[in-house]
């Protein structure tokens, strides 16, 4: 499986198409949703927890949720594991296939003045001449 990557700090949308054998999960109204994300299989508790109210559910008639992740959310960089939870009106817990997630380290240039002095010569709309000394 193709991880997903997210950059640290970002604020993202995940987004889901939960089906049932091909079809969209049935009566996806009457159930529970939740997403957890972990380093580990084991780790407890997840490094990041989502509830139903978190999620965005205006097409869930099609099977289709999404989630935002916040920069909180996305502030650890690393390898994880996301699993989609779906607690049916009967009280069955479903879990998708854990899918791997990468959380890519933000990384802060620092920018040297090493060109001490660039003077605009023309500035027309089509160029733009630099001279360097």
């Amino acid at each position: 499986m193709i991880p997903i990557i997210f950059n640290q700090g970002e604020q993202r949308i995940l987004t889901f198409v939960i089906t049932l054998n091909n079809r969209p999960f049935p009566a996806l109204e009457y159930c529970l949703l939740g997403l957890e994300m972990r380093q580990s299989l084991e780790q407890q508790p997840p490094q990041i927890s989502k509830v139903d109210a978190d999620f965005d559910r205006s097409q869930q008639a099609s099977g289709v949720v999404a989630v935002a992740l916040t920069t909180a959310d996305l502030s650890e960089p690393g390898y994880y594991y996301g699993q989609l939870a779906i607690l049916d009106s009967s009280g069955q817990t479903r879990k998708s296939w854990p899918f791997e997630v990468i959380i890519k380290e933000a990384y802060v240039w620092k920018v040297y003045n090493l060109i001490t002095n660039i003077q605009v010569v023309t500035t027309t709309p089509d160029d733009v001449e630099l001279d360097i000394d």
